[in-house]
């Protein structure tokens, strides 16, 4: 399969710290304007499986990765290879502490 133009691969002067950070248990703004999604690693580090969401933060957010549950003691890489658009940010939360991530992102 082809790759889409360049002109749609738009990336933004702006990244996401890519450090290993804990996934909030609470919704959070990771991000609050346009945002261009490549991947994000997530990590269990618990012994019990929790849960993983993430929305952009359009009028009605629309879902990036639903709610997912991440077994106890286990990494999942979730990339887009030609991005995903987020329009006016990304939200993301945890159902507990425990999971860790990094991502990759551009934003205005």
């Amino acid at each position: 399969m082809a790759s889409l133009s360049s002109e749609r691969q738009i990336t933004y002067s702006h990244t996401v710290s890519e450090t290993i950070a804990a996934v909030p248990s609470s919704a959070t703004d990771l991000t609050t304007t346009d945002t261009r999604l490549w991947q994000i690693s997530v990590a269990n580090t618990t012994a019990g499986a929790l849960t993983f969401v993430v929305l952009d933060k359009q009028t009605t957010p629309r879902t990036v990765i639903p709610t997912v549950s991440i077994a106890a003691n286990t990494a999942y890489i979730i990339s887009w290879p030609e991005g995903v658009f987020c329009s006016s940010g990304i939200n993301w939360a945890a159902s507990a502490t425990g999971l860790e991530a990094s991502v990759i992102a551009s934003y205005k």
